[in-house]
């Protein structure tokens, strides 16, 4: 069998990641303005690499941006052997005004990248988040705010 049809064979064994893209969900009784402000914030400390930031419409989406390798953080589900590399990440925020505050949904999404050594080859993989990242974001959105009024999760 040949180095492709083994690949193949590899790739379909994998197990897809159990969690999928979906928004960690957070309430806070405060104004949009110290929301976003506090978002804003966070992920200048952070240092993440803004692609969008609409004020207005409430989103903010990072570019890509490297990360080590946390298996409490990142779920690849099952793989194919081979030593993974290089991760990156992307952060996506939409603040949404609702009747006694705002809603904040956050996402974390991260790929990294997989080397066939033998086929000197290297692949993407889709990973998921476990929700450490949005769980460390809004923590710290919440510290930002300070007395800006009573916090709620849902």
């Amino acid at each position: 069998m040949n180095r492709l049809a083994i690949m193949i064979l590899v790739m379909g064994c994998a197990t897809v990641p159990v969690r999928q893209d979906t928004p960690r969900i957070y309430h806070y009784e405060a104004s949009p303005d110290e929301v976003w402000g506090a978002l804003t914030e966070v992920v200048r400390e952070m240092e993440l690499p803004v692609e969008t930031a609409e004020r207005e419409a409430g989103l903010l989406t990072t570019d890509w941006f490297g990360v080590e390798s946390d298996e409490e953080s990142i779920d690849c589900g099952t793989r194919p052997p081979g030593p993974l590399g290089y991760f990156s990440a992307r952060i996506q925020a939409r603040a949404t005004e609702e009747a006694h505050g705002v809603r904040l949904e956050i996402t974390a999404a991260f790929q990294g990248l997989l080397s066939d050594l033998a086929a000197e080859r290297t692949y993407t993989l889709r990973c998921f988040s476990t929700g450490k990242w949005e769980s460390l974001i809004s923590g710290m959105v919440e510290e930002r705010m300070g007395t800006a009024g009573p916090y709620r999760k849902r």
